[in-house]
């Protein structure tokens, strides 16, 4: 399995991995290939603009242990932009699927809206 870490998930696994389900860690330990988005690496971003007490570390250093692939979004995903209904209003979730659509991932996320939409998902 090709899993696609949404970002509340690598901060979860990175920094509290007891809130991640056992299922889900185990699934990622045994993925063929977990990919972590350049998209949650410009959400992280965002957040730690907007909390830096609550997310004080950077990035790499988050993700540093997690066995990770990077990947960056590709052009076509742009494509989805106006095929996804308009279900969820978070630009970074709607990439997130977008990128998961695309490449054939399976989104981790425990966001209950993402599951709405026609994508893989694992929680």
């Amino acid at each position: 399995m090709r899993l696609l870490l949404d970002t509340h998930v690598l901060i979860w696994l990175g920094s509290a991995p007891d809130l991640v389900p056992t299922n889900v860690r185990q699934a990622v330990a045994v993925s063929d290939e977990t990919f972590v988005s350049v998209v949650s690496a410009w959400e992280y971003g965002v957040k730690r603009l907007k909390f830096p007490n609550e997310f004080c570390e950077p990035f790499e250093i988050l993700v540093a242990g997690l066995g990770h692939v990077p990947l960056d979004l590709p052009f076509e995903c742009h494509r989805y932009s106006e095929s996804l209904p308009p279900i969820h209003r978070d630009p970074f979730d709607r990439m997130l699927i977008a990128q998961a659509l695309h490449l054939d991932l399976t989104l981790v996320s425990a966001d209950e809206t993402i599951r709405r939409y026609p994508v893989p998902t694992l929680w």
